[in-house]
């Protein structure tokens, strides 16, 4: 699968709702890591793991309606099918100290799908996506599709910013993956 892309999955008054309540909430774990490694830790949240353990019901359920609405999207943008099997679902959150490495997100065949969270972003503030070689701007209520075993890393802000850099990792295999 090519890497694709879907801007304005939520709406914006949704996102600013969404931001706050993940913000402002004490779900995060502080050390969080991309391997196994010693590296500066980003925050992050589990909300549906991958042995199928829910952590947090109504954002598996928020994120689970944003699947089905990309699902959509797919199907009419390409006339294709994304895998059928909720994997995990994780939040992560960055500022400029965060650090991680290039990575794949399961060895398991299907696709991540990474949403960028912050409802105000600005490009001097970096935060790129990288997939590969290739790479991809942070635009709130933007969301990109591609196969899980694709190297890839989300930056921190290159520079202060007022907000966290979030996104949400979302990871479909197809049934028989499982």
């Amino acid at each position: 699968m090519n890497t694709t892309i879907f801007d304005e999955v939520i709406s914006e008054p949704t996102l600013y709702g969404l931001y706050d309540q993940i913000t402002n909430t004490g779900m995060w774990s502080i050390g969080r890591v991309s391997k196994k490694r010693n590296y500066h830790a980003f925050p992050g949240h589990i909300i549906k793991e991958h042995t199928g353990e829910v952590r947090n019901p109504l954002l598996c359920g928020f994120f689970g309606g944003i699947v089905e609405q990309l699902r959509q999207r797919y199907y009419e943008t390409y006339g294709g099918f994304l895998p059928t099997e909720l994997y995990r679902i994780h939040l992560g959150a960055k500022n400029p100290t965060s650090y991680t490495e290039m990575h794949t997100d399961t060895e398991k065949k299907g696709v991540s799908i990474v949403g960028f969270l912050t409802p105000e972003w600005k490009p001097e503030w970096g935060g790129k996506l990288q997939i590969e070689n290739n790479f991809v701007d942070y635009i709130p209520s933007r969301f990109v599709i591609f196969d899980t075993n694709k190297m890839h890393d989300g930056e921190g802000p290159s520079t202060e910013c007022p907000y966290w850099r979030i996104s949400v990792n979302i990871i479909l295999v197809n049934k028989d993956e499982r």
